[in-house]
């Protein structure tokens, strides 16, 4: 029976890590596994020893969460160090000068950047129009229950329909809901769970909006200094052209100077 639970916990273990760690990701079946053989080889250790026995529950289990944590926690660290080696291999792999090795290191967004760059587009946009046409609506409606109940107009219904409710039933005999207001209460706790999800679906959203702002800025911050470091070059090939010039009218001059000079010497020379 305790393996068993053993099975029922590492799984347990395994599927709440996969959808809250954070690094490396498996398959969901991987993280089961994973969990569950740690859970089962810690527990079998144990109790070889003779630390655990079957009617001892609770500790049983804790050397289950124990043991399934720390094979996920050492798969994923295998995991992580084969990406860095593997990593780290194509790196010095391929030639750090060409292009091809460079674009290779780039990531989706900088990729997009670049051709952004290359074919000369905007990427600057009004994010708060894109975000907007993200939504559904079903967040619209989310966002407009949310701004309406933080304001003072549902402050103020709220507090006439409270008031209104209470006289009623105070001053109405035979009332649907006398003192203490027990439907009241129901119905107040009600509207607080529900309205309670809504808001925090409305502060994600808000969220999400600042990092789609934020991922914006990057984007227009990194373009603006691909076009800036662009500039340069030009600037700089532009400089050593004038200045190649400026040589070449050096040295042209020079030579003016030199026959100037030959006609000169011969003609002092003849008189």
């Amino acid at each position: 029976m305790h393996v068993v639970i053993w099975l029922l916990i590492g799984s347990a273990v395994g599927g709440i890590a996969h959808f809250v760690g954070r690094g490396p990701r498996y398959p969901l079946v991987g993280a089961l596994s994973v969990g569950m053989l740690g859970s089962v080889l810690s527990g079998w250790i144990f109790w070889r020893l003779g630390i655990l026995t079957p009617d001892r529950e609770p500790p049983s289990a804790v050397v289950a969460v124990g043991g399934a944590l720390v094979a996920i926690g050492a798969v994923r660290l295998l995991l992580r160090a084969s990406e860095h080696l593997s990593t780290n291999t194509a790196l010095h792999s391929s030639s750090p000068t060409t292009l091809e090795a460079h674009v290779a290191r780039l990531g989706t967004l900088e990729r997009r950047i670049l051709s952004k760059f290359l074919q000369r587009q905007p990427i600057a946009c009004d994010c708060s129009v894109e975000f907007d046409r993200q939504l559904s609506f079903s967040d619209r409606i989310a966002d407009r229950v949310a701004a309406f109940g933080g304001s003072w107009s549902f402050i103020g219904l709220s507090s006439s329909l409270l008031i209104a409710w209470m006289v009623y039933n105070s001053k109405t005999p035979g009332s649907f809901d006398p003192y203490p207001f027990l439907l009241l209460n129901l119905a107040l706790n009600c509207i607080g769970a529900l309205q309670a999800p809504v808001i925090m679906m409305s502060q994600n959203r808000l969220a999400a909006r600042d990092r789609f702002h934020a991922r914006n800025d990057y984007e227009v911050n990194l373009k603006s200094e691909m076009e800036i470091m662009a500039l340069h070059s030009k600037l700089d090939e532009l400089r050593d052209q004038e200045w190649k010039r400026a040589l070449e009218l050096h040295d042209r001059q020079l030579a003016a100077l030199d026959r100037i000079e030959r006609l000169l010497g011969n003609r002092v020379s003849k008189e």
